[in-house]
C-alpha cells in the first residue's frame, strides 16, 4: 500500500469514527417538550422555587429530567432542557423569594409537593395549584 492510499483510509477511518460518535446521544437524544405555566399555593403564586418533571419509570416512561424555576408564579423550562413527554413525576420545591446569602431563593415555605401528570408530545401549559392542605408541618 502506498503513502497515498494509507492516508486516504486514515482519513476515511477518522470520518467513519467520528460520525459514530457524532451519532451515539447527540444533539437529537430524547424526545423533550417546553413546559410552562403558573405555579399557586392555596390560589396565591408562589414567589420562587423549581418545578421538576421526572419521567414515570413506574408508568413505562424513561429519559431526563426537565426543569423550570419559579418566578413571582411562573415557570417555564428552558430551551433544549424541557421534560419528556408522556407520564411523569413533578416535584415543586417552594420558596419564599426573600433572598438569603445561604439560600438565593428565601426559606421554603412548603415541603416539597409531588403530583403526577402526563405530558402531550407537544409544548403545554401546566398549571399547578399546590392545595392549602399540604401545609408545612408545625
Amino acid at each position: 500500500m502506498n503513502v497515498s492510499n494509507a492516508v486516504s483510509l486514515w482519513r476515511l477511518s477518522i470520518a467513519l469514527l467520528t460520525s459514530l460518535v457524532a451519532g451515539c446521544g447527540g444533539p437529537s437524544g430524547p424526545e423533550r417538550v417546553e413546559v410552562y405555566g403558573q405555579v399557586t399555593y392555596d390560589g396565591q403564586p408562589i414567589p420562587a422555587g423549581q418545578v421538576i418533571f421526572e419521567p414515570d419509570p413506574e408508568r413505562g416512561n424513561t429519559g431526563p429530567q426537565g426543569r423550570g424555576e419559579i418566578n413571582n408564579g411562573s415557570y417555564r423550562t428552558s430551551r433544549g432542557k424541557g421534560s419528556v413527554p408522556g407520564p411523569v413525576i413533578v416535584r415543586v420545591e417552594a420558596y419564599d423569594g426573600n433572598v438569603h446569602p445561604e439560600s438565593p431563593r428565601g426559606v421554603a415555605m412548603l415541603p416539597t409537593y409531588v403530583t403526577k401528570l402526563d405530558l402531550p408530545r407537544a409544548g403545554s401549559e401546566q398549571n399547578i395549584d399546590i392545595p392549602s392542605s399540604h401545609a408545612k408541618p408545625r
